[in-house]
């Protein structure tokens, strides 16, 4: 489970970002859906504003082991956006779209990851999309990176890859379904926060 030690957001905030992301995921979901040929389903999306030296607690299991979809968000309201899969799950995924089984293991397989880092273009592109038009901000994203790496070592690779920020803002929301079980973040770089809220009217 996720500690909430969200500091920083007023409720209206919250409630706004809140209601975003869920529109924007909503239409990553029902690419997903159409892809996979399956009914995906997602949770309530987690908004929180959280010092730098907690963000370790945004991750349930820092060890477990992951497929991560990601990309730079530039525009507007630039930012890092990120999906997480759960191994096994990806594992099943890929299999399913190439019809074939992952002899060799996802780290090793090409055509696996190749698969994957689409699915994941489609969901994180469609969730970006939402947000541009929702938002009316100039929204683009560069060419994702794939990795299979533990769910720790993913998120300090992606706030390597950013300037540093006392206060993080992550975005979440979860995917399930028969065939899909994973994480979409949305990670505002400084300054972007404030972007996407005056677009919200706050």
């Amino acid at each position: 489970m996720i500690v909430d030690i969200t500091t920083g957001l007023s409720p209206e905030q919250s409630d706004a970002l809140r209601e975003l992301t869920n529109i924007g995921a909503s239409h990553a979901a029902t690419a997903l859906s159409k892809l996979l040929k399956t009914r995906v389903t997602l949770n309530v999306p987690l908004v929180q504003m959280v010092p730098f030296q907690h963000v370790s607690r945004l991750i349930p299991d820092p060890s477990a082991l992951v497929v991560a979809v990601y990309l730079k968000v530039v525009g507007d309201a630039p930012g890092k956006a990120l999906f997480l899969f759960e191994h096994e799950n990806a594992l099943r995924i890929a299999e399913l779209l190439n019809a074939a089984p992952c002899s060799q293991g996802l780290h090793q397989d090409e055509m696996a990851l190749s698969s994957l880092k689409e699915v994941g273009n489609i969901l994180l592109g469609s969730f970006l999309t939402a947000l541009a038009r929702l938002t009316k901000l100039y929204l683009n994203f560069s060419v994702p990176a794939i990795a299979v790496d533990m769910a720790g070592a993913i998120y300090d690779a992606v706030l390597l890859d950013a300037e540093y920020m006392d206060d993080w803002v992550f975005i979440q929301t979860n995917f399930a379904g028969n065939q899909v079980k994973g994480t979409l973040a949305f990670l505002p770089d400084t300054g972007s926060l404030n972007i996407l809220l005056g677009a919200l009217g706050l």
